[in-house]
């Protein structure tokens, strides 16, 4: 299918961008609305209409929540990004492959830290 990213999702495995788009473990999600690109900074088309975005590594995958949250291995073939510094990439597609460890998003110490939270 494509390379290993990771998402972190809310509890009920919703998006934290939309309530509504919920992802369900092994099954594929499309981006919600037209695929489109348009020629606008990175930033800017990263987080726009039509794609679905995961990061490169779980501890960057959880800038982009907020606790508690739940992380998600997913694949899929990247059309957006990173760009230079970045880690988040652009999809039209994710295969949610399975639920990860949330303490991988908090490095050698990740299970004390999700005690402590």
């Amino acid at each position: 299918m494509g390379d290993t990213f990771y998402k972190v999702v809310r509890p009920d495995l919703t998006s934290f961008h939309d309530p509504t788009f919920k992802y369900r473990i092994g099954a594929a999600r499309l981006a919600p609305k037209p695929h489109r690109l348009a020629p606008k900074p990175h930033r800017d088309i990263m987080c726009g209409p039509g794609l679905l975005h995961a990061s490169t590594s779980a501890p960057a995958a959880a800038r982009y929540g907020q606790w508690p949250y739940r992380l998600l291995k997913v694949e899929g073939v990247p059309i957006v990004g990173p760009s230079p510094g970045d880690d988040k990439v652009g999809f039209h597609r994710l295969e949610v492959v399975s639920e990860a460890d949330v303490s991988e998003c908090f490095g050698p110490s990740g299970d004390c830290v999700v005690q402590i939270l």
